[in-house]
């Protein structure tokens, strides 16, 4: 087994703080990643860069990334999350994973999700394919208006998280945000890149996004956020957010346009993860036999806008459309100075029966 080792500023710090090594550099997505009955045996944390340095994500079937922060305002309970990946400027992404004073179940109908909504009602214009999205056809990207995902994360933020919160002085990151990848071609043969030319993503053009770019043939999944020049507009973050310092893009502040700090899971985070584009995987960490979605744009046809989400076999799929009911998950990403507990340090920690524990 190779291990790496990491200096004490950024995602390494945080990773040494959880008591984590990285397995190393995954070069082959073309296959899923689980303990074994699927593509190939990839089970750990691995390393790849993301906007604002080295990124280390949980891949395969693990469980050592669980995490309790936070009660539901309406019965106490504790809320779950599973760690996603830890950040390049050292911040931690989770994904919700449910409520309850043991451990949540993983699979089952609409396990894990807060509720079933459309992704967006309306559907006949490229601009839809937003978490946010600009008011008028034309525009190629925006934030003005906010999508059905959006409005319902929101309200169970601030119904649930406000206090954690704290308007930026909680362990939620402010400046952390969520990528809604916007860039995109009319050729669906475009390679995609940083530096690729654009077209597209207006009105009813036919157009191809870049996660499909990157996930339907190619299989090269990145956690860098949109083209350059476009990074602000792709990613989304807190209005309060300062910017963080990107590695060749300078300061990233985001759009500065979300009401609260919560997202959703990427197509690439889902890759990363064990997860690929039209291969069933029931035996990967973010398989929950139920469908929920990403915020990651697909392409727009004649039948409308598409957003990937995660269906009932694990696959990454674009088969329905935005105005579809699936289950929606928050993600998060709390700061990296946040300090973690566990009921029994000397076991393994981070596992369902041990999680990290978000100190007060």
């Amino acid at each position: 087994m190779l291990y790496l080792y990491f200096d004490e500023t950024g995602s390494g710090k945080t990773l040494k703080k959880l008591g984590l090594e990285s397995n190393g550099i995954v070069s082959d997505f073309s296959k899923t990643a689980c303990k074994e009955g699927c593509g190939v045996s990839e089970n750990g944390v691995y390393q790849a860069i993301d906007d604002f340095g080295d990124s280390y994500y949980f891949r395969g079937t693990v469980d050592n990334n669980w995490v309790k922060f936070g009660n539901m305002s309406t019965s106490g309970a504790s809320i779950w999350w599973r760690i996603i990946r830890i950040n390049g400027d050292g911040s931690i992404r989770l994904i919700y994973a449910g409520t309850g004073s043991s451990v949540p179940q993983t699979t089952g109908p609409q396990t894990n999700a807060i509720t079933s909504q459309t992704f967006n009602g309306t559907y006949n214009d490229n601009r839809f394919v937003g978490y946010q999205y600009a008011s008028s056809s034309g525009t190629k990207r925006g934030h003005e208006s906010p999508s059905n995902a959006y409005t319902q994360l929101m309200s169970w933020f601030n119904t649930n998280l406000s206090d954690e919160f704290a308007n930026g002085a909680g362990q939620i990151d402010p400046s952390a945000g969520f990528c809604g990848d916007r860039s995109s071609s009319t050729s669906e043969s475009t390679t995609w890149t940083e530096d690729m030319k654009e077209s597209g993503g207006t009105g009813s053009t036919t157009t191809y996004y870049g996660a499909y770019l990157r996930l339907y043939s190619h299989k090269q999944p990145t956690l860098k956020c949109g083209t350059k020049g476009n990074k602000d507009a792709d990613y989304y973050t807190y209005t309060g957010a300062k910017g963080i310092d990107s590695t060749s893009n300078g300061k990233i502040d985001g759009t500065k346009s979300l009401d609260y700090p919560v997202g959703l899971i990427t197509a690439d985070e889902v890759a990363f993860g064990g997860g690929s584009y039209g291969s069933n995987n029931t035996n990967y960490w973010l398989y929950t036999n139920s469908d929920y979605w990403t915020m990651s744009p697909v392409y727009f046809n004649g039948a409308g806008p598409y957003v990937f989400y995660v269906d009932s076999g694990g696959s990454l799929s674009n088969y329905d459309r935005v105005f579809i009911t699936y289950g929606l998950r928050p993600v998060i990403n709390l700061k990296a100075d946040t300090a973690f507990t566990v009921d029994r340090p000397e076991e393994l920690k981070g596992t369902s029966s041990n999680p990290y524990i978000v100190s007060n």
